[in-house]
């Protein structure tokens, strides 16, 4: 019993190796001038100071930020959700269950280009893309996150 436990273990951790391995190589080389031998050389920060010099940067950074958004409202939503169908409205469980299907059936480019082509330079907040694309998410993942 204690060796199979002692394998898992050694298992596991030439698995976390062989995964943080590239993202290792990859912040090492972030830092280095140049890497054409086994190890890197000219190692500096000056790649980093141009990226935060750069306002796209951080522009790039809050578009990243703005697309966590929908994930935390769907999840939000998929427990309040839950939570009222199994406490309080058993019954509804399966019609829930048939409108989650709903959804998954209507192909996404069908989706995409039907909401584009209604919003489009509509001059409401969805004919920003950012905006529409996170709301089109959020239809598009409830269902498949409640089921």
């Amino acid at each position: 019993m204690k060796k199979n436990r002692m394998l898992g273990v050694i298992w596991q951790v030439i698995v976390a190796i062989f995964l943080l391995l590239p993202l290792t190589v990859s912040f090492i080389y972030s830092f280095a001038g140049r890497w054409t031998s086994i190890l890197p050389q000219n190692l500096t920060f000056r790649f980093y100071l141009d990226k935060f010099k750069d306002s796209t940067f951080f522009l790039g950074i809050l578009r990243g930020i703005i697309s966590a958004l929908p994930v935390i409202l769907v999840n939000i939503i998929i427990l309040l959700t839950l939570f009222a169908v199994i406490v309080y409205f058993p019954k509804m469980e399966k019609y829930i269950q048939v409108c989650c299907i709903i959804p998954t059936t209507i192909n996404g480019i069908i989706l995409a280009t039907s909401i584009l082509s209604t919003y489009a330079g509509s001059g409401t907040i969805f004919s920003n893309r950012i905006i529409m694309l996170m709301f089109t998410y959020c239809i598009f993942c409830l269902p498949l996150t409640y089921q």
